[in-house]
Formats: structure tokens, sequence, C-alpha cells
């Protein structure tokens, strides 16, 4: 549910299939690695699975508005601590 401040921000539940994403990459990319030999192994693995992931991640609607809200946030902030 996006804000009345922040319309074009999308709500933080429109982002859990992003995660799912990414892990569905990861999967499909190592799926025919039958035997892992050592950390360095896996980090080459993942790797190449995230640059794979990488091209189905989308921007966030509203990006150019994340300025706006860190600084809104950090000024309800700011007044908070004053408060108490």
């Amino acid at each position: 549910m996006p804000s009345a401040i922040f319309p074009n921000l999308k709500s933080p539940t429109d982002f859990a299939e992003e995660p799912e994403n990414l892990i569905s990459t990861l999967r499909h990319v190592t799926r025919n690695v039958k035997r892992w030999r050592g950390g360095g192994m896996i980090q080459r693995w993942v790797g190449l699975g995230l640059l794979e992931a990488r091209a189905g991640f989308r921007r966030i609607k509203g990006y150019r508005d994340l300025g706006q809200l860190v600084a809104a946030l950090r000024g309800a902030g700011a007044s908070a601590t004053r408060a108490a």
C-alpha cells in the first residue's frame, strides 16, 4: 500500500517475489553440480547465479522518490529524538 506522501513507491509486500526469483535462479544454475569442492567453487557458482538473476530484476517503481522518503524519515527520527 503506497503512502499518501509517496504514491509511486511500492508496498514492502510487493517485493516478496524478488527473493523467490533469486533463489529459483540460483537453484536452476547450480542444479547439475554434483560435488561441491571448497568455498571458492561455491562462490563462483553463486556469483554466476547472481549475474543470471540480475537480468530478471526490475527497477523499483517510484525509485526517484526514495531521496525524499529518506529525508522525511530522517526528519521524523530527529523530531522523535528531540521529543524523548
